[in-house]
């Protein structure tokens, strides 16, 4: 492979990277945002649901009272709301009478229509709060206040409703325990897996890129050590001159630049010699 093509390919090899560094963040950020945004709407109603062990065998339930109801200190709670996070202004409350049996048998003797046949049955539990789920809110098409306040607030109204062992004072016109536990589980594995891949991606890259290069660091230390030879032989010629130098002050002896200099500059004996003499 040329020195060109090893080139394009480290650009091509980099430009994937940073695209995928990219996309790996924005990934990260945004299945971390939808993990916070169905906290609210699935995971806290499906642990609540899964909590209140509700039974899955329906019971009968018949209508006692429905009030509607207008200001917020009036609407301290509500039987079916259209978004679970607004105030409530409007609400309308549904109260129940359920009985722990067959609910099928009971409906195929009538409905009770008649207040004081209402009164005189038996009863497991007395004027239960009515919700469509656990929470008492969600969106259209799954949840549709304007049906559900036609459907349930007929008063003797009977249909098939459940109840919980640990909050007795609630019934539920709709129950699939397995679909509450999908959604649980799709809402916490999907955003998670997505946020732990992005973010191991993101690691092993950084590891990657920070790890040196060996071939890029061979002239490095081919040129390092060379200039620590280059160091260190002028370091011994440096103690070389100096011990000689200090020698030959000992033994009296001139050093190389006293010999220079008196090569350059002669002495007074010797420039007595050099003078001419004068013929008579």
């Amino acid at each position: 492979m040329t020195t060109d093509q090893k080139s394009t390919l480290a650009t091509v090899i980099d430009t994937v990277r940073f695209y995928l560094t990219a996309l790996s963040v924005l990934v990260a950020c945004f299945s971390s945002f939808a993990f916070l945004f169905l906290v609210p709407f699935v995971i806290d109603p499906a642990f609540s649901t899964l909590f209140a062990e509700f039974i899955e065998d329906p019971i009968l339930c018949v209508t006692t009272r429905a009030e509607f109801k207008i200001g917020m200190l009036n609407c301290t709670w509500s039987s079916c709301r259209e978004g679970c996070t607004r105030e409530i202004f409007k609400c309308s409350q549904i109260y129940v009478n359920y009985k722990i049996v067959d609910p099928m048998e009971s409906l195929s003797r009538g409905n009770f229509t008649n207040q004081s046949r209402i009164q005189e049955m038996e009863w497991d539990y007395k004027d239960a709060k009515l919700y469509p789920n656990v929470k008492g809110c969600g969106y259209p098409p799954e949840v549709n206040c304007t049906i559900f306040n036609r459907t349930f607030s007929t008063v003797g109204a009977t249909f098939p409703c459940y109840h919980s062992n640990l909050k007795p004072e609630i019934a539920l016109t709709d129950l699939n325990i397995e679909k509450v536990k999908l959604d649980l589980i799709y809402a916490i594995a999907i955003p998670w897996s997505l946020f732990l891949g992005s973010i191991l991606y993101l690691l092993i890259t950084y590891v990657g890129m920070s790890q040196p290069d060996p071939n890029a660091d061979e002239p490095q230390e081919v040129s390092s050590t060379k200039a620590s030879k280059d160091a260190s032989n002028y370091s011994l010629r440096s103690i070389g001159k100096s011990l000689n130098h200090g020698m030959n002050k000992l033994r009296g002896e001139p050093d190389d630049k006293g010999e220079k200099k008196r090569k350059g500059r002669p002495t007074g004996t010797e420039a007595l010699r050099r003078k001419p003499t004068l013929k008579t």
